[in-house]
């Protein structure tokens, strides 16, 4: 679906498995990541809970050929920092076998309005600059808080493709979905959006993002070892109708 949880909290630390690792350095998020609401292991007061822009007060590395930032949801936002959450490592720390862990939390939209029974609202976009990859991997961190019933989608907002990842296995603490990008160029907009059972919470969130490149011209051989990750592809002018799918595969 997508997803895997078998990495744990252990993102950053290059003996854990990761077997959705897009550029084979055992390592989420080389490119860059944002880690929303990040907080102390253990700590469970409460502090750092707040109305703020979730990815500049986050801990933030933005990739090298774009920048995150919130989207447009469905509520308010804020970010949840310190309710006893998931550990996962400290991504300021630098790869290697054993990385101090942080406190994983939130950052989404609260005062979300239920629709049929789902809470459903867009979280963070991707806008992409200059000196783009013919392939990166779009990833997006969960943990058990987050909810249940769990849609996570990434649309590219001109063109109007999307591409389902399926429901985050949030149930075993932290997880790990992905979405393969190919074919993006300069000013392309991505926005990840959430959509999970109605609680009575009315909050919408995810504990962060991640981006790695995918190596040419292995990538094609990355897609067939791993065919639970979900593909965006951008859609080309020169395509005729009967060569266009839409953009998915």
């Amino acid at each position: 679906m997508g997803s895997e949880f078998l990495t744990g909290a252990d993102w950053r630390t290059t003996t854990a498995l990761k077997p959705l690792d897009a550029d084979g350095d055992a390592v989420y998020g080389t490119q860059g990541y944002a880690v929303f609401g990040p907080g102390t292991v253990g700590q469970t007061d409460g502090a750092g809970t707040g109305s703020v822009d979730f990815v500049a007060g986050g801990l933030t590395s933005q990739p090298s050929f774009g920048s995150f930032s919130v989207a447009t949801g469905a509520g308010t936002q804020f970010a949840f920092s310190n309710f006893g959450y998931a550990a996962i490592d400290d991504p300021t720390v630098a790869p290697g076998v054993a990385v101090a862990d942080i406190q994983s939390g939130l950052g989404g939209f609260a005062g979300v309005t239920p629709v049929a029974s789902l809470l459903s609202s867009d979280i963070v976009q991707l806008t992409i600059g200059s000196g783009v990859p013919a392939s990166f991997r779009f990833g997006v961190i969960t943990n058990a808080s987050v909810g249940t019933d769990l849609l996570l989608t990434l649309r590219q907002t001109v063109g109007g493709l999307s591409a389902n990842a399926g429901a985050p296995a949030s149930a075993f603490g932290v997880s790990y979905s992905f979405f393969d990008v190919v074919g993006a160029v300069t000013g392309d907009v991505y926005v990840l959006s959430l959509t999970k059972a109605d609680d009575t919470s009315t909050v919408v969130a995810l504990s962060g993002v991640t981006i790695d490149v995918v190596p040419e011209p292995s990538s094609l051989l990355l897609l067939a070892a791993t065919s639970t990750v979900f593909l965006l592809r951008r859609r080309r002018n020169d395509h005729s109708p009967a060569q266009n799918n839409g953009g998915l595969n």
